[in-house]
This record gives structure tokens, sequence and C-alpha cells, in this order.
């Protein structure tokens, strides 16, 4: 018989095309939403799960359309540092000394973290040895994911560890790819890794392209991040990391960059033809001191526009609500009366960043057929309360926070519920945190 589960008296905020806000009852059945209405009562209903959602929103999963699963041990290790000596100093020598234990480790400390504020999808940069090691682990967490082959052939400053001829890592990329790309019910998929223009030779960026345009694979990389990243990328090529990936062919609706702060208007132009996507990372801009993304101009020229974390050593932390509290923030800074709507924020942290990642027919929205990827925020207590007037986008984005989190589910499955995690014992990954990120120390002899 089909398993069904009925979440009951909560608001539903769908995120659909019609911005549906109302009170209702929706019914799971083998994790797929099958029906929204109800009551859903009688015979055929008596063994189905209920969950409370009285004085609750129910949301579609947030999306964290940018992490460094890989980081998450190094959270406190690299402060008050801009980009590029931030990555030479600190990140690069610690991503070394890294071994497939404490990679496993820190995957599932950050997992952890983004599920207890709602995540319920990710696209992670993945590793470039034992990247392996990060699928696996995410695909045991039964979260939905982006699993990636980080790449990079070239660089200065960079440990040797971190370069490798491209051929070499498209080869490994290939193996995870067989074995992830499509697997867990279409729960994960696949995406080459090239870190970033300065690290990947044209000869690299080329294959890469050929190989995403062959197998569908995303490419996901970082773009025009920092004013030091462009200069630098001006005195090696003579023009910008835009124009230099689409002269690479890389632009494509499967290229997904992260940050994207300084854009020039024919370079936003150009994303935005090719349907390339970029997620927007605000507090890692603002720790990094790289700059703010102007969202609203993206958006405004068409281009698809995420959320995202990024690592924790440029965040330090890895939670949904911070990030859409600092989008709309920082849109009002650059825009006042013109700046994003909380709808508009919310829907880049849901349907916006599903789309992004490929999975806008799956996830992002509440709708019927689509995936149960659900979380419902507790809208009880002095910050919770959506008071009478209140958008309950305006609730969303300023006043609530990962403590509101009552459930999480994936595929109909919880994951999270009332401050235990379901999928793994919190308690246990952080003494093996511990444990591991003394035992890397020593490694990376910082």
């Amino acid at each position: 018989m089909a398993r069904n589960t009925i979440y009951q008296g909560g608001t539903i905020v769908a995120l659909d095309a019609a911005s549906t806000v109302r009170r209702a009852d929706l019914l799971v059945e083998d994790g797929v939403l099958r029906a929204l209405g109800g009551p859903f009562d009688g015979p055929a209903y008596r063994e189905a799960e209920r969950v409370d959602c009285t004085n609750a929103l129910v949301l579609p999963g947030f999306v964290q359309a940018h992490v460094h699963l890989s980081q998450a041990l190094f959270r406190g290790l690299a402060e008050e540092a801009d980009l590029l000596p931030w990555l030479e100093r600190k990140i690069w020598p610690l991503e070394a000394a890294h071994t497939a234990e404490s990679l496993a480790v820190s995957a599932r400390l950050g997992l952890a973290e983004m599920v207890r504020s709602g995540a319920t999808t990710i696209c992670d940069m993945g590793a470039m040895r034992h990247a392996e090691v990060l699928a696996r682990t995410v695909e045991a967490s039964g979260l939905r994911a982006v699993v990636s082959r980080l790449l990079m052939d070239q660089g200065d400053r960079v440990p040797a560890e971190l370069v490798e001829p491209g051929a070499r890592g498209l080869e490994d990329a290939q193996a995870i790819a067989k074995h992830f790309d499509g697997t867990a019910s279409g729960r994960l998929r696949f995406a080459l890794a090239p870190r970033f223009v300065l690290s990947c030779s044209p000869d690299l960026l080329r294959e890469v392209a050929a190989r995403s345009q062959e197998h569908g694979w995303l490419v996901h990389t970082h773009l025009n991040e920092s004013k030091g990243e462009l200069r630098a990328t001006e005195k090696l090529l003579g023009h910008g990391a835009v124009a230099h990936f689409d002269e690479m062919g890389l632009l494509s609706e499967r290229f997904v960059a992260a940050h994207g702060v300084w854009f020039t208007v024919e370079e936003r132009e150009l994303l935005a033809e090719r349907k390339a996507r970029i997620t927007h990372c605000p507090s890692a801009n603002l720790k990094l001191g790289s700059g703010v993304c102007d969202t609203r101009a993206l958006l405004d020229e068409g281009v698809t526009v995420a959320l995202g974390a990024d690592g924790l050593p440029c965040n330090n932390r890895a939670d949904t609500f911070e990030e859409m509290r600092l989008a709309g923030l920082l849109s009002r800074l650059l825009h006042k009366g013109k700046a994003l709507t909380s709808e508009s924020v919310v829907r880049m942290a849901t349907i916006e960043g599903a789309r992004a990642l490929g999975f806008g027919d799956r996830t992002g929205s509440i709708e019927v057929g689509k995936r149960a990827d659900l979380v419902v925020l507790d809208a009880t207590g002095t910050s919770g309360s959506v008071l009478e007037g209140t958008s309950v986008y305006d609730a969303v984005v300023y006043q609530m926070n990962a403590e509101h989190v009552r459930s999480v589910s994936v595929d109909g499955k919880r994951l999270y519920e009332r401050g235990r995690l379901l999928f793994a014992d919190e308690s246990e990954i952080v003494a093996r945190a511990q444990s591991e990120r003394a035992a890397l120390l020593r490694r990376a002899a910082l």
C-alpha cells in the first residue's frame, strides 16, 4: 500500500506561479505531493501519518545553491582576510591536508547545520581528492543535491596536492558521475566544478564545456567575486572571466556560478542571453570584503538568481534565513524603493534555486506532482507570530530564523523534527569533528 502522510492545519506558502498562500492540508503519497486542500479523512486515510502544522507555515524546502562541505571543519580558521590571500594562506593548505575520513566528517557537520536551518537541496563544490566520499556522504544523508568534482590544473601559490593534469581530474569526474548522476531516484545530480578562472587552463575549460554539453552535467564555479580576482584575471587573460568562459563555450543553462559581485552591464546581458545562473552569497561576500552583488540588476536582465551560504570559513554559518535577510537588506541599500520584495527573496531560496540546479520540475514549490521536499516553520512566539497585516514573506525573511524550523523532509522522508536530527547522531558528528579537526591542523602545520 502507498505510504501516506498528511501535513495538517498549516498555512501553505506554495511559491508557485500564482503565489498561493492558504490554510490547507497537504497529502503526501510515497514522497510525492498528491493533493492540497482537505480535510483528508475517512477510511482511505485512517493509517496515514499526520504531521501537526497548527500555527505553522509550510514551505518548499530551502535550496542552498553554493556550499563547500569540505570546508565545514575550517570554521573560524581563516578570519579577516580578502579572497585571494584567504585562499592562498589558509583554505588551500587546509584543503590539501584533508583525508577521506576528515572530508566525510566535514560533510556531515555541514549537512547537519544546513538541515537544521531548513535546507532540503544543496549544490556542493566537491573536492579534488576523495570527491566520491563527499558524494556518498550526501547520498546517505537523504538531501537532494548536486555533487561535484573540483578541478584545478594551474595557479600561483597553490599546494601541489591541489594541482593535477586536467585529463586526470576529468577521468575521475567521469567515474563519480557514472555512480551518482541521476541516482537515488533522481535525488542527485552531478556537476563539473572548475574552481575559478585563475585555476583552470583554457584546455581544461574547453573540455569541461564539451563534457557538460555531451552528458548534461552542470558546471559549478566561482565568478567575479572580488576586485583582486578581476585584476588578476585581466593580467592573465587580457579580458574578463565572463568573456573568457563564453569563449570556452561554458555559458549555458547548465552554468551555475557563485557570487557575481562585479559585473558590467554587458556581462549581465551576456549571462542572460546564454541563460547562465548566478548564486548570490551575501554573507560570504561581506565577510571577505568582496562587495555587494546587485541582484536587482541581474533579475531585471532576466538572469536566474539563487542563494547560497558558501563555505563556513567565509561565513561561519550555513543558515538560509541569514542569507535571505541579508539579500533583502543589501538590495534595499542599493535600490531603496526599487529593492527586491521579500517574496522575490524567498523565491531565490526556493523555486529559483531549484531551477538554477535543474531541479525545478521536482522541487522548489508546493505543487501536485512534485516531490515532498518541505520545511515547516513554527509561527508562534514573540518573533515567529505572523500577526494580522504582516506578509508571510516578510515574516520569513525578516522575522524568523533557524530556531523556527519545526520539521524538514525530502522525498517525504523527515530528516529533522522538533530540534532533533533524524538522519544522524548530532552529538557524534560534533565529537568526530573535534578530533578530526585537531588532526587536520597538525597535518596542515599552519
